[in-house]
């Protein structure tokens, strides 16, 4: 940034380094030679294009969310029997974690400071803003009893990971401590889930062998507790949700004869329209512009991740596009992991082998599934429209980072500073979208597990397999580590920001109210503004040492 408008496209091309946080595009080349960045309008009219492309690569992420993913999530822990906070700790936060631990794993050579505190700056960034924007979304009754065992795991990892890497050397037990805590917190929660589904199941028992209506009504006041806390309700969104049973399939059958395929292609051709009739009528000017530009988005991926829904019509079933996602989907995550051209011994087409398998696939499905309703295995569609939806998160995110990565660069930003805010935004978009998502669609305490358990998942196996790695190629089994002048900020701003928002719950009986919401993102923006204020010197960080001379 310090050379000549004339010089950075030829800097940008002959430096290998300038490329090295390319996902799909080089934003940089773009900017400066693509564009051709001679003079300093060329140059804002690039940056203003880019941030274009990042406002349209959010969209994707919201539609991705709210369409497909969100819907898919509950349809799974409902089949599994999870309740919201097991699915907001495991499937959501592995769904939306996995991707960057093997990020972290895959770098296990480079320097730790960034991903020290990328990782330690997006938790704060989850558990600060994105609970404040829950919050003051949908203001709900949280179980306290999740809450405070999430909270005083997560504080206590967080002091534990400062205390191991403060003196930068992370011996190679204590990366094995670090794994082993969210080992034990994960365990703590399948027992209590199963503890609980247990009482209930002895409650309903109870409750069927009850004669007292006294004790009839403390029963179904356990049970209506119980029930939140082992298993997952199916929101309704729509007045519209039909759980589909034998009965009702043989009365479709009945009334619309033994044609399994009535109005198939009608039918496929209103699924694939990214306008929905009703909502365009009921929308404003403002509303059916942004229906305008999110139609591309929806179009393309309805075609690439079938719909399990249970508050649209017929759970989103169309047989002629389920059809259709089969072979498409698998191409896809194929291209995404670069594999398309792979070669199964060097003679047979991985992309052509799995092609005639999904082709074998759709003509079972045709065989034995109707139109006019979901069949019996329309539940496994959810698996490949939860796979599709991450693998689809997953990739934006990663261009996302890289658009910001460019703005980093750009602003000429330390790499500790880039790492707690840049990269951890960029890395924590899909959580945010995919949480604020279900939050929306009443399913806040999956959202809010999930602010706790995406981060813990992120933090303790990303830092503790990546120094365990860094140790054992070590010849005496230390991993040497750089937690940077942002790391004990990042430590300290995450532990007030866990513990001030436990304070604020308990005075209000545990009630998420807005008022707590914007206060947990003012604590949020009070830790940037601290970081900022370190970044240009203004004030000292507290990870640098000014002692009175």
């Amino acid at each position: 940034m310090e050379l000549d408008y004339t010089d950075r496209c030829h800097f940008i091309s002959s430096h290998v380094e300038c490329g090295r946080n390319i996902h799909y595009m080089n934003y940089l080349k773009f900017i400066f030679c693509t564009v051709g960045a001679t003079n300093m309008h060329d140059y804002i009219g690039g940056f203003f294009i880019v941030c274009i492309m990042c406002v349209y690569l959010f969209i994707t992420l919201g539609t991705t969310a709210d369409k497909f993913f969100c819907p898919a999530l509950a349809v799974i822990s409902k089949l599994l029997g999870l309740s919201e906070n097991l699915g907001g700790v495991t499937l959501l936060a592995f769904g939306n974690g996995s991707p960057d631990i093997f990020t972290s794993l895959l770098n296990t050579h480079g320097d730790t400071e960034l991903m020290y505190t990328q990782l330690i700056g997006g938790a704060a960034f989850v558990t600060g803003f994105v609970i404040g924007a829950i919050m003051i979304m949908r203001p709900f009754k949280l179980e306290w009893k999740t809450y405070v065992r999430d909270v005083l795991f997560f504080t206590f990892a967080a002091i534990y990971i400062h205390s191991s890497i403060h003196d930068q050397l992370y011996e190679i037990y204590e990366g094995f401590l670090t794994v082993g805590i969210y080992l034990v917190y994960l365990t703590v929660v399948i027992i209590e889930h199963f503890i609980h589904k247990r009482t209930l199941k002895k409650l309903k028992e109870s409750s069927s062998r009850s004669s007292s209506a006294e004790i009839e009504e403390d029963i179904l006041k356990k049970l209506a507790e119980l029930e939140v806390l082992s298993e997952i309700q199916i929101r309704n969104r729509k007045n519209s949700s039909v759980i589909f049973t034998e009965e009702m399939t043989a009365a479709l059958r009945k009334e619309f004869g033994e044609n399994r395929n009535e109005s198939l292609f009608q039918k496929f051709i209103r699924a694939i329209n990214p306008l929905d009739k009703r909502s365009w009528n009921e929308s404003n000017c403002l509303g059916k512009f942004f229906m305008i530009i999110k139609a591309p988005i929806l179009f393309i991926l309805t075609l690439i991740i079938p719909v399990v829904d249970y508050s649209e019509e017929l759970h989103g079933w169309s047989k002629l596009l389920n059809m259709l996602n089969i072979i498409i989907l698998p191409q896809m995550i194929l291209l995404s992991i670069h594999q398309f051209t792979y070669m199964i011994y060097g003679y047979v087409s991985l992309a052509l082998l799995i092609f005639i398998i999904s082709i074998a696939i759709d003509i079972a499905v045709y065989m034995t599934s109707r139109n006019d309703c979901p069949p019996k295995y329309h539940v496994a569609f959810a698996v490949g429209s939860f796979a599709g939806s991450i693998l689809v998160i997953y990739n934006v995110a990663k261009e996302v980072v890289s658009v910001m990565t460019t703005v980093g660069i750009i602003s000429d930003l330390t790499d500790s500073m880039v790492g707690l805010s840049i990269l951890a935004w960029g890395n924590s978009v899909g959580d945010v979208f995919a949480n604020i998502a279900l939050a929306k669609q009443g399913y806040q305490q999956m959202a809010f597990a999930a602010c706790f358990g995406g981060p813990m998942f992120n933090s303790l196996l990303g830092i503790g397999l990546t120094f365990i790695i860094k140790g054992i190629r070590s010849d005496n089994n230390l991993a040497h580590t750089r937690e940077g002048a942002m790391g004990p900020n990042c430590i300290l701003f995450l532990v007030l920001i866990l513990l001030f928002t436990l304070f604020a719950l308990l005075c209000t009986d545990f009630v998420c109210r807005r008022s707590i919401g914007c206060f947990c993102i003012a604590m949020y923006v009070i830790f940037l503004l601290y970081c900022f204020l370190g970044e240009f010197e203004v004030m000292h960080p507290y990870g640098t040492d000014h002692g009175m001379t």
